[in-house]
């Protein structure tokens, strides 16, 4: 039987739900849906970071901490033989590339943890899709916030891009789409 307040009205204790009856929250369910990355939807620098990199993931240490990481533990026995330069650049590539924190995608224009677990957070009763949380643990990075926020460099500047971060293949795909590759070709001849 439900109480009754002062002047037949009903009581106050029909307007606040108990603890008992109070629905819970939904939480957060992962489901067999791919992840979908970080997009603009998580962070809207996201799709100007994309463009102005020309790398294919970022997050590692500096190419100075690295380098003087390999060359701290290489053995410097009487066995071993010293390190060229080409085999340090090639052990330097090899450390960055174990070491980064997400990778970019740029044919989806997307970021992905390198820790990516591969499945979506779908809401219940929502038809929502939240990337995995590896991938949402890259927002957090300092690194990865410094690198959405770095200004682009002046077209003029593009030039001294260095070599490393440059996609040869993906340059010269591009300028047969494009038909600039036969323009190429006559301004060598020329030259």
């Amino acid at each position: 039987m439900q109480k009754k307040g002062a002047g037949n009205q009903p009581s106050l204790n029909k307007f606040f739900v108990t603890g008992a009856l109070k629905k819970a929250p939904t939480k957060p369910v992962v489901h067999n849906v791919s992840c979908p990355g970080l997009g603009h939807c998580q962070n809207p620098w996201i799709t100007r970071y994309l463009p102005l990199s020309s790398a294919c993931y970022g997050g590692a240490p500096h190419c100075s901490a690295l380098k003087k990481q390999i060359l701290k533990f290489w053995p410097q026995q009487p066995g071993y033989h010293r390190l060229s330069l080409k085999e340090l650049q090639s052990q330097i590539k090899t450390a960055e590339r174990a070491q980064v924190a997400w990778s970019n995608d740029h044919s989806v224009g997307v970021v992905f943890s390198t820790k990516c677990t591969s499945q979506a957070i779908v809401e219940i009763g929502s038809s929502l899709v939240l990337p995995c949380n590896e991938c949402r643990k890259i927002l957090h990075l300092q690194i990865f916030r410094n690198a959405l926020h770095c200004l682009p460099s002046k077209i003029q500047n593009w030039k001294y891009t260095p070599k490393k971060y440059r996609n040869e293949l993906l340059g010269k795909a591009c300028m047969q789409h494009t038909s600039v590759q036969e323009f190429m070709e006559k301004v060598c001849e020329i030259l």
